[in-house]
């Protein structure tokens, strides 16, 4: 009923905003994007910085763990792993975690930002968009492929574009948008 209706904008604590929310397959838990976060770990007596940080949440934004340094989750189909871009080597690149944030491993590289992971349905692989902002200011980005070792790179679109957010749907079709200016 509208009467039950809770808006997570205004759950949890109002100072600490998430991001790019992806809810986990079961519907029990939220991860995001936390931008810039500054932490303090008692009893270590060191600061953490992270310029986007992954967390994880209840589903009113409450009991936020923070998972590490990230951007963008997506879970796997089963629950049990996150995909998400860090910066390594000063670009974006794709990890796969545990869905504690534990055992990230890098999963992409090169000379491009790659962003926006969608699981395929079985969980072995991961569409995400690559590229660059060109010399004429425009994002230029092309989906790709990968396995979710890293393995069987393929790029699926190419030209003077911008393709980007990828969602791939039951049916085995990866859809996305497309900017052909």
């Amino acid at each position: 009923s509208p009467d039950q209706t809770a808006f997570l904008a205004d759950a949890g604590n109002a100072s600490l905003p998430g991001t790019w929310p992806a809810m986990s397959p079961d519907g029990k838990k939220m991860a995001m994007s936390v931008p810039r976060l500054d932490l303090f770990k008692t009893g270590w007596r060191r600061d953490l910085s992270f310029d986007a940080a992954l967390g994880v949440s209840d589903l009113f934004g409450t009991g936020l763990t923070v998972l590490g340094e990230g951007t963008s989750p997506a879970w796997s189909p089963h629950g049990r792993r996150l995909a998400f871009a860090r910066r390594s080597d000063g670009r974006a690149h794709i990890f796969v975690a545990n869905a504690d944030g534990t055992t990230a491993v890098q999963i992409t590289d090169g000379p491009q930002d790659d962003v926006e992971t969608a699981w395929s349905p079985d969980g072995k692989s991961l569409a995400f968009c690559s590229g660059a902002v060109g010399d004429d200011g425009t994002a230029h980005t092309n989906i790709f492929v990968v396995g979710a070792d890293g393995s069987g790179l393929r790029q699926l679109t190419e030209g003077d574009h911008s393709a980007c957010r990828p969602a791939w749907a039951r049916d085995g079709f990866i859809y996305f948008h497309a900017d052909v200016t």
